[in-house]
Order: structure tokens, then sequence, then C-alpha cells
């Protein structure tokens, strides 16, 4: 579970650091290589990190996953992270753009988890409660956007950046 939390971290700290570095790009093709590049790490790193949280579980029956399912519940975090960092390029996002962006982000989470959850093989029948189905999926939406408003702050306060980074990093472990 350790090493999930510490691969987030990581990952979302590369592609912010990506996705802001991408503005000062030489040429367009370069800033858009750049997003997708970021994209990538910030997809693939919340799938890794729910991957490798899922495989920590341990439940008194046999689980497997479907090759095709789990590689395809990559894509909703990948494309909801270039949404979102797309629409956050900006030096300084509006609060509709952080917002759209936590949106987006939090919904491909729920997307990209609970079509991984659809991959899985287990004995028995999987079960979903609706009002926590839905719980899961605000809480991701608003903490993605609590996330991205963050970082647009620190981003604003260039003197506060690194004790912000320094205060989010055990917080988040």
């Amino acid at each position: 579970v350790l090493l999930s939390l510490v691969l987030a971290f990581v990952s979302c700290c590369a592609a912010f650091y990506m996705a802001h570095s991408n503005r000062y790009a030489a040429t367009r093709m370069h800033r858009w290589v750049s997003l997708l590049c970021a994209s990538m790490v910030l997809g693939l790193g919340i799938w890794s990190m729910h991957f490798i949280g899922m495989l920590a579980m341990r439940l008194p029956l046999t689980i497997s996953y479907g090759t095709w399912g789990t590689l395809a519940s990559i894509l909703p975090g990948m494309v909801a992270a270039f949404l979102a960092l797309k629409a956050l390029r900006l030096e300084s996002p509006t609060y509709g753009r952080i917002a759209f962006s936590g949106a987006m982000v939090g919904i491909g989470i729920a997307c990209m988890h609970y079509s991984g959850i659809a991959a899985m093989y287990v004995p028995g029948r999987i079960q979903f409660e609706p009002g926590l189905f839905l719980l899961s999926a605000v809480l991701g939406i608003l903490l993605a956007g609590l996330a991205f408003g963050c970082h647009s702050w620190l981003l604003r306060h260039k003197r506060l950046r690194t004790a912000g980074y320094a205060l989010l990093l055990p917080s988040g472990l």
C-alpha cells in the first residue's frame, strides 16, 4: 500500500512538472508532446496506484484479472488526465478550469476503478452499493479538484511553493 501511495505522489509531481514546463516549449508540437507525456504519466500513475493497491488486498478466495479488461481500464485515467492538464495549461487557471479538471480526473478515476473491478474474475458475485458508488465518485471529483487547486495556488505563490509541497508530502503518505 505504501508503494502505491509513493507511486501516486511521484507520478503526480512528475506530471505537474511536465505540464508546467510544457508552457515554455519552443514549438506548438513540443507543447503537445509534453502534454501527451504528462497525461500518460499522470494516467498511468493513477492506474498503477490503484492496481498495486488492489494487489495488496488479500481475500480468502482466488482473484484473477482479465488481460484486455485490465488494459482497457488504463484509458479512462489517461484521457481524464489529458483533458484536465489541457484545461490547466494557462499560467493562472480560473476556478472554472480547476473545477472542470477536478471533475474530469474524478470521473476518470471512477471509470478506471470500476472498469478495473469489472475485469476481475472472482468466484461469486460482485454487488455494488449505489450510495457508496456515488460517494466514491463525488469524493474523487472533490479531492482531485482540491489537488489541482492547491497546485495552482502554489504556482502563484512562489515563496510558499517549497513549504507547501513539503507539507503536502507527509500528508499524502
